[in-house]
Formats: structure tokens, C-alpha cells, sequence
């Protein structure tokens, strides 16, 4: 029968799970974890008869051996937590190795044949969610500290897992459960109708929770860059130099580059790293009228790629007036976040008619991707949009992921629902209903309260060691 994730996890608690915690391949150090109530017991059964002893929070260098042909298999340093005070609340054992794949196979091996069980992804991390030693959004940020791409996104993973996003919600959660007791007294006691005094500082109250829970959900597109990333997509018409471009910013040939019109004619992307940021580059087809079919194509799809960039490089071609075409491109990507780059000014150097156009607009860059003028800005001008929104990470608490947003931005609708049926007189208990789901929302944000399916899905995303 199958068993769900979470099920299994749940059913299989009281194993005693092993895995290797370090990356595979060969490395100084390699990390055993054991962690259970006979993980104790079975560490010893590694070491030598005389030398069994344990002390809480102390390393100690050991001997460890084949516990049935008794030949020396490694020294390791040996380190012992004791219930409840580790990782995952439970006794935790790890042994520090020399990182041979075939030394770690070896104990891994015999500790499963003394009785201990393979460790699922994420389990050692769903026991300590399940024993309180963390919440859901702090599990999250090892995954997110683990994978991190730039400095910023550590930093940001290493403030979750310290409990500052869990912290932030607090006292919105005590706000918002203060109004529900409230109005559910109202509702029960008929004779405490609020007053019309009171009932503008509930006003009050519910409109700084709207914006508190407003503020969190519009983080994400911040925080979505910390872990991520930043992708730029190149745009223009045909031949105005997009290809000479990306291949100056990278720095190597990597796209093909000719006279002839249509010569792009599918997505082309490579990253690289500017100031710490990594940067997804795209190199589009140009945006024409086309007969050919595989080039039609390669522009359907850049149409596309304007929806998932984060910064639009509008290439034009110095020297040239304003195509009707590049108008119609430029009011098309009016909402995304651009930047102006106009190329080829080492030939056409008359681009005073197009700086003039968007003067006002400041993101405007001239270039010779011919000779490399001006690249230099460009990168510049792309790491000023994006530590626009990078500097707000410093100093603030942001919603790092997809399932974070998804509940934020439902607590939000539901604040603005309590709004609306309180002002429209639709009914206390019509609020109510409201202001417990979105505290419902907040509390599944936490683990508090959480849609059991879900848990399989998010800690199945861990390695085999957390």
C-alpha cells in the first residue's frame, strides 16, 4: 500500500535514521548523522570495547571499527547530543570521517545492518519541526541557506532560521486574534454591541494589519531575487546588435554573430555574475514580420520571455530614427522594468534624437559592443536596478518562496473581505469568518497550523542528510 511522505515520516518516528550529511565524492571531511533513541547504542558498537563513553556536547577523537570482523575502519571525531538539547530533539550522533566514499559507504553500511534506517530527504530537519525545535519557515531557510546564490540571499536565510520572519508575525497574529475574540464576545453576547467609538479603532487596527500583511506579500518579488537571481532579456529589432551585445557582457563567443537579418532564431541564455548577483542573460530572436516558420517561432517565444525577465535591454541602433515597429516594442514593455541600449555608436554616432525621447526616463546607455565602449555602464546600470530592490533586504524581513507569498497574499485578500463586510454592515459573523482564515493563513506560514499533504512536499526537497 502506498504510504504519502508525510505518512511515512510520521508512521517511522521512532527509527533510528543514518545518512551521510556532506556532499557526495570524495572531500577532507565526511559527516555521519545518526539521530534516535539507539543512536547512542549504536555508535558504540563502532567503537572499541574499552571506549565507550558519551558526553554530551563534546568531541572526542575515536577509533571505529568493524563491529563483526573488528579491523580498523577510520578515526573519526566523535560528537554527542543528548535529548532534547540537538538538532533534531532526539540523542544525535555524528561522526566527522575522512571523506572516502568507500570509508562512509562501509559505516553506513553496518549501521544499517545494527538496526538503524536510512534517513528519507528531509527527515532530520521534519523531526526537528515535529519535536518544536523549529517552525516551518525556519526548515525552509536551511534549504534556502544551502542553496543561496548570492550574499544578500544568504544573509536573508540566515535571519529565517534565526526566527526573525516567525518573530515579525507576532504581533500581527496577536492583533489579529485579539479582533476575532472581539468580535466573536460581539456576536455571542449580544448585549456588548461595540460602540461607534470602538468600532473606529477596530477600523484602525484592521487597516494596519492590511498594510503589515501588504507589506510582507509585495517582499517576495525582492526576496524571489535573493534566491534566484536576476534574468535580463536583450530586445530588439533584427540586426541593431543584440547578439554582439550579450556576447560582450559574457565576455566569450557565445552566440552566433552576422550581417544577416534572422540570424538569432531561438532563446539563448547564459549566466554570469555581476558584483555577487548572478545574472541569467537571454538572447532573443528579433521582433519581426516573418514568413519563415522556425524564425516566427524563436519571436513567439521572445514575446514570451518578456513576461519572466526582470530587466528588458531595449537595443536600438545609433544613427537610425525610431522604427513605427520599435514604437509599437516600446510601448508593448512600458511595465517592465527597462533599460534603453543604444548600440553601435562607434558608426552611428548621431543618437542624440533618441536620448532626447527618453531623457526623462534616466535608463538610457550608449554602447559599441564592437569595441566594448560603454559595456562597462551597462553592467553597471543593470546591478543599479536590481541592488535598488537588493539594498531593501538589509534591513527587512522578506517572503523567500512561492508557498510563503501564496499564503501571505490569501491572508491579505481575507483582511480586505473583513474590511469590506465590516464597512458595508454584512455582519459580524461574515467578518469573523474572514479574520480567522487569513490568521489561519499566517499560522500555516509557521507550521502552527499545517495542511499535512504539504509537508511531504516541502521537506522531500532536502537532501538526504538535512
Amino acid at each position: 500500500m502506498f504510504i504519502p511522505q508525510f505518512l511515512h515520516f510520521i508512521v517511522l518516528i521512532n527509527d533510528t535514521i543514518v545518512a551521510v550529511s556532506t556532499p557526495p565524492g570524495r572531500g577532507g571531511i565526511g559527516v555521519i548523522r545518526i539521530s534516535g533513541e539507539n543512536s547512542v547504542s549504536l555508535a558504540r558498537c563502532l567503537f572499541a570495547q574499552t571506549d565507550s563513553s558519551l558526553v554530551h556536547a563534546r568531541a572526542s577523537l575515536r577509533n571505529l571499527y568493524h563491529p563483526r570482523e573488528k579491523f580498523l575502519i577510520d578515526q573519526a571525531v566523535v560528537t554527542y547530543f543528548q535529548s532534547p538539547q540537538s538538532f533534531t530533539g532526539e540523542d544525535v550522533v555524528e561522526l566527522s570521517c575522512h571523506g572516502s566514499p568507500v570509508v562512509l559507504t562501509c559505516l553506513i553500511d553496518e549501521l544499517l545492518n545494527l538496526g538503524a534506517r536510512s534517513a528519507e530527504p528531509g527527515e532530520f530537519s521534519f523531526r526537528a519541526f515535529i519535536n518544536g525545535k523549529l517552525d516551518l519557515s525556519q526548515a525552509e531557510a536551511i534549504n534556502d541557506i544551502i542553496d543561496a546564490k548570492t550574499f544578500a540571499g544568504m544573509r536573508q536565510a540566515a535571519r529565517q532560521i534565526s526566527g526573525e520572519l516567525s518573530f515579525s508575525l507576532f504581533p500581527i497574529k496577536g492583533d489579529l486574534l485579539d479582533l476575532i475574540v472581539l468580535f466573536e464576545s460581539s456576536i455571542e453576547f449580544v448585549e456588548d454591541d461595540l460602540d461607534n467609538l470602538e468600532s473606529l479603532k477596530i477600523q484602525q487596527l484592521l487597516s494596519r494589519l492590511i498594510l503589515s500583511v501588504e507589506a510582507f506579500t509585495n517582499s517576495y518579488h525582492t526576496g524571489k531575487l535573493l534566491k534566484n537571481g536576476v534574468t535580463v532579456t536583450l530586445a530588439g529589432y533584427p540586426n541593431v546588435g543584440k547578439s554582439s551585445i550579450f556576447n560582450s557582457l559574457l565576455g566569450s563567443e557565445r552566440a552566433i554573430v552576422t550581417h544577416v537579418p534572422g540570424t538569432t532564431r531561438d532563446l539563448i541564455s547564459e549566466t554570469f555574475s555581476l558584483d555577487g548577483i548572478p545574472v541569467t542573460l537571454v538572447d532573443t530572436a528579433g521582433i519581426r514580420e516573418s514568413l519563415d516558420i522556425v524564425e516566427s517561432l524563436g519571436i513567439e517565444r521572445t514575446r514570451r520571455a518578456f513576461v519572466d525577465t526582470d530587466i528588458l535591454l531595449i537595443v536600438l541602433e545609433a544613427g537610425k530614427s525610431i522604427s513605427d515597429d520599435e514604437e509599437n516594442l516600446l510601448r508593448e514593455v512600458a511595465g517592465i522594468p527597462h533599460c534603453i541600449v543604444i548600440n553601435k555608436i562607434d558608426v552611428g554616432e548621431n543618437s542624440r534624437e533618441i536620448c532626447s525621447r527618453f531623457e526623462e526616463t534616466g535608463n538610457i546607455v550608449e554602447v559599441s559592443a564592437l569595441t566594448n565602449y560603454g559595456i562597462n555602464k551597462l553592467k553597471q546600470a543593470i546591478i543599479q536596478q536590481v541592488t535598488t530592490d537588493l539594498r531593501l533586504s538589509q534591513s527587512e524581513v522578506l517572503i523567500t518562496n512561492a508557498r510563503q507569498h501564496d499564503l501571505m497574499r490569501r491572508s491579505f485578500d481575507y483582511l480586505r473581505h473583513a474590511q469590506v463586510s465590516l464597512t458595508e454592515h454584512l455582519g459580524d459573523e461574515i467578518v469573523v469568518i474572514n479574520l480567522q482564515n487569513a490568521l489561519k493563513c499566517l499560522d500555516e506560514m509557521t507550521g502552527a497550523t499545517t495542511v499535512e499533504e504539504m509537508l511531504g512536499e516541502i521537506f522531500s526537497k532536502f537532501c538526504i542528510g538535512k
